[in-house]
C-alpha cells in the first residue's frame, strides 16, 4: 500500500487523522539516506507497541523473496506488517506508519521525512506514547439473532 511522505494518511486509521510516513512501494521512488544515531532503536520500541493492529498483512516489496505460502522468510526479515505506529510531532501533528518502517529504514536505506525524524528522536518512550488506540465499538451479532429477528419480522411465504 503506498502513500507519499507527509500525504494525509487515508488507510484504515480511526482518528486523530494524521500524515503518511513510510508507506512504500516498488512502483514509487523514496528518499535514502542515512539517519541520525539511535533514531532506527527508538523507532523499534515504537514498533513494538503499534497504535493499530489489522488483520491483513503487507509484504516487502523490495526483498524479492521467493514465494513461500507461510510468509517465513519475511517474517524473519522483520519485511512483514499488519500494524500501524502513530508519532505525535511538534505542534501536535499526528504521523502514521507502517510497523515495516523499521524494516525499510535498516535493509533498503529509506529516509523518512526530518520532522517525522525529529518527533520520533523526542518521543519520552516510558510514557507509551504508541499506547492502541481505543478500538471501534462492535457489537457482537450471531447468525441466530439474525434469524431470530427474520422470523419476529415474518417472512415474505406469511403475506
Amino acid at each position: 500500500m503506498y502513500f507519499a511522505d507527509l500525504t494525509p494518511c487515508e488507510y484504515n486509521i480511526p482518528e486523530p487523522r494524521g500524515l503518511s510516513v513510510g508507506w512504500l512501494d516498488k512502483a514509487h521512488e523514496f528518499s535514502r539516506g542515512s539517519v541520525p544515531v539511535g533514531f532506527a532503536e527508538r523507532l523499534l520500541a515504537l514498533c513494538k507497541t503499534p497504535a493499530v493492529r489489522h488483520r491483513g498483512f503487507h509484504v516487502c516489496e523490495f526483498c524479492g523473496f521467493e514465494y513461500d505460502p507461510t510468509f517465513k522468510q519475511h517474517g524473519e526479515a522483520g519485511a512483514l506488517s499488519a500494524s500501524v505506529i502513530r508519532v505525535i510531532g511538534g505542534g501536535g501533528q499526528v504521523y502514521y506508519s507502517p510497523v515495516m518502517i523499521c524494516h525499510y529504514i535498516t535493509k533498503h536505506g529509506y529516509k523518512p521525512p526530518e520532522d517525522f525524524i525529529r518527533a520520533v528522536m523526542r518521543i519520552e518512550l516510558s510514557m507509551r506514547p504508541n499506547a492502541a488506540l481505543d478500538p471501534t465499538p462492535i457489537t457482537p451479532v450471531s447468525p441466530l439473532s439474525r434469524l431470530a429477528r427474520f422470523f419476529r419480522r415474518g417472512s415474505a411465504f406469511d403475506r
